[in-house]
């Protein structure tokens, strides 16, 4: 046992004090007279052997109750095995979860302030001329230096919230980094979080026993969010003066329901929709706002909500494009059918531009939002190669065979295979009704309101089989009895490849003449002018890519959101502008790219990561450490964390025990001159 102010221990000099009382009883008798003492001689025998035990034990009482008050001011305890290792220069790392989710109350005010007076503490817990590494979730250079503790006190002053979030291995691994520049041992690293679950990754931490690391949970007084999920337009295609339905998913976190409460939308800084709801605990709701655009292009927009006290969740920015046209680009052999061109002509939305395949400009391909193949006999490699580049970008290609004599099956399936589509290469003859129509695809989702039971579906005479079974990213649309599908859409890339079986003629199928016909022509071409990418997240996202509208090719480009602008690395290809805004931009909200000559690029809607919205935490007492022996929790509430710290580097100590054998034996002597019989 040792003592951690053993210069108290001169105080023991005061055990003397009851001795001396004790020796020298300065009390003065009172005389008595009786008239005979021999009948009081036994009793006063018997009194003073009574009374010599009691003073004993009085005195005992007192000397004990001395010692152990002067022992729990000297702070005995026994030492640590690691406490030789405190005499080197000790290398810590200290992790302040800086997160949204930080920004939630605890019983002793916002946690991100109460992570960082705990860091405050554990600083102090060392001595000067340790080495110190301070890290939050923004991973910054300046952060991976080892510091002394007055620039580590400093560094601790500067830590604000970021939109950031990072797995608890991905840090433990970024502090292990840097200590390994420290010259000395005894590594300890220290994480202050909220433990949030989505990040929590405990059983990823390596089990590496040269390194301690502490867990100190924050709990947070308040569990419930409600905040902005996502949102969508239920018809992707916006048209000018055409009524449009955006739908809101509002989730709530927390464990009451939300009723009262509303979300507004503003287009261009201007409100367009509100609109009420109520919402269960631990679920969410899909919230229609109906708005009409007045003019095509670009649109910013913002929907908003009120909560307390996590607001970051309560915006989400987006743009969407509203559309005037459709551009169509229809590719044939030798003469230009009749169907097709009379589908689009009932809408002078939808530009169609008629094309012979031997004259076809690729250059024109990129122009347009869907590309018809039309009864081609072949297909040329450059080709291939030009519409795959096309659905990369997000464009749409719709492919019919060819119904002509020589029509070269194997061309067609060849084709088709080159995009994993396992196509048959011959003609199926059959006599049948199509099977099934699949309404819940992205293509018709929207044409039925309601499906009727027996749906009038079209006869087949001929047709190529796609396949039998559904193939990854591929949807079927239209499937025989047999199970053999003759129309599929294929997620490529960002966009779509439809391809038919099924040739538009009416010696192969009634399909031309079908109502089907209308449906499959224009769902195609809208779904080639769908809303992309309409808003990414800080810290996932990192590239946004935008069709070139200018001629010239410019070199500089910048992202302007008011008075806030930055100008990141841009690269020009295939008519595309690629713009890399990682780590640029830390504020969410509605930013427009342009060009060195002013022109506008397109929008970029930039918003806070939703994972730190979910206030699911890890308490203290249930951290998982999946049998790690350098891992340990502490979960001291209220208590300074330098004391904390102390016990784990000094030792076991004793004077809470000391203070309590103090008054034990004061009780004692209390008792003893009380009660005690004279």
């Amino acid at each position: 046992m040792k003592f951690l102010y053993p210069e108290f221990l001169w105080a023991m000099s005061a055990v003397s004090i009851p001795v001396i009382i004790h020796l020298f009883n300065f009390r003065r008798y009172k005389l008595i007279y009786f008239s005979n003492l021999r009948f009081l001689k036994n009793l006063q025998e018997q009194t003073q052997s009574q009374q010599k035990l009691k003073h004993l034990l009085i005195l005992a009482a007192r000397i004990l109750s001395i010692i152990f008050l002067v022992m729990a001011f000297a702070q005995p305890y026994l030492p640590s095995v690691n406490q030789n290792k405190l005499t080197r220069q000790n290398g810590v790392s200290i992790f302040i979860d800086n997160s949204f989710s930080m920004t939630n109350q605890s019983n002793q005010g916002e946690l991100i302030e109460l992570a960082k007076n705990k860091a405050r503490e554990i600083a102090y817990a060392y001595k000067e001329s340790d080495l110190f590494q301070l890290l939050t979730n923004d991973f910054e250079g300046r952060h991976q230096r080892l510091v002394n503790r007055t620039d580590l006190l400093k560094l601790i002053d500067e830590v604000t919230v970021s939109p950031v979030s990072k797995k608890l291995s991905e840090v433990v691994a970024r502090q292990k980094q840097a200590l390994n520049k420290a010259p000395e041992n005894n590594p300890t690293l220290f994480l202050l979080s909220d433990f949030q679950q989505s990040q929590t990754d405990l059983a990823n931490l390596p089990k590496d026993t040269a390194y301690h690391i502490s867990l100190i949970p924050l709990a947070p007084a308040v569990t419930s969010n409600l905040y902005i999920d996502s949102c969508w337009f239920k018809i992707p295609f916006v048209q000018p003066k055409v009524a449009t339905e955006l739908m809101v998913r509002i989730r709530n976190s927390g464990q009451e329901d939300i009723t009262g409460n509303s979300v507004t939308l503003k287009i261009n800084d201007i409100q367009k929709a509100l609109s009420g709801f109520e919402v269960n605990a631990n679920s969410y709701t899909d919230v229609p706002l109906t708005f009409t655009p007045e003019t095509a292009g670009d649109n910013k927009a913002e929907l908003a909500i009120q909560d307390n006290p996590v607001v970051f969740d309560d915006h989400l920015y987006f743009h969407f494009e509203v559309f005037d046209h459709a551009s169509i680009l229809h590719v044939y052999e030798t003469t230009a059918g009749v169907y097709l061109p009379a589908v689009y002509a009932s809408d002078p939305f939808f530009k169609v531009t008629s094309s012979i395949v031997t004259q076809i400009n690729y250059g024109e391909i990129g122009k347009a939002q869907l590309v018809i193949l039309d009864g081609l006999t072949s297909f040329s490699s450059g080709m291939q190669l030009e519409l795959d580049k096309f659905i990369q970008n997000g464009g749409s290609v719709l492919i019919f065979p060819s119904a002509t004599a020589n029509m070269q099956a194997h061309s067609f399936a060849s084709f088709v295979q080159y995009f994993s589509i396992p196509a048959t290469s011959q003609i199926t003859k059959t006599n049948e009704k199509i099977h099934q129509i699949n309404t819940r695809s992205e293509l018709f989702k929207s044409v039925f309101e309601k499906v009727p039971e027996n749906t009038d579906l079209p006869s087949v005479t001929m047709y190529i089989s796609l396949g039998a079974t559904r193939i990854k990213n591929s949807t079927p649309l239209l499937t025989m009895r047999n199970g053999d599908i003759v129309l599929c859409d294929l997620k490529r890339g960002k966009g779509h490849l439809y391809v038919s079986g099924i040739a538009l003629d009416k010696a192969w199928s009634s399909l031309p003449e079908s109502w089907v016909m209308p449906a499959i022509c224009l769902r195609t071409a809208l779904s080639s002018r769908t809303q992309q990418n309409m808003y990414a997240q800080i810290g996932v996202d990192r590239v946004a890519e935008y069709p070139l509208r200018e001629q010239e090719k410019e070199n500089l480009y910048k992202l302007k959101n008011g008075q806030m602008e930055v100008i990141p690395e841009a690269m020009v290809a295939n008519n595309r502008i690629r713009i890399y805004f990682n780590e640029l931009i830390k504020e969410a909200g509605n930013y427009t790219l342009i060009g060195e000559s002013g022109a506008t690029g397109g929008l970029l809607s930039l918003n806070f990561n939703r994972n730190e919205s979910v206030m699911q935490f890890i308490e203290g007492n249930n951290l998982n450490t999946y049998g790690n022996s350098n891992v340990t929790v502490l979960n001291e509430e209220g208590e300074n964390m330098a004391l904390t710290l102390s016990k784990q580097q000094q030792g076991t100590p004793f004077w809470k025990l000391c203070i309590v054998l103090v008054l034990v034996f004061l009780l004692i002597e209390i008792l003893l001159l009380k009660f005690y019989k004279k």
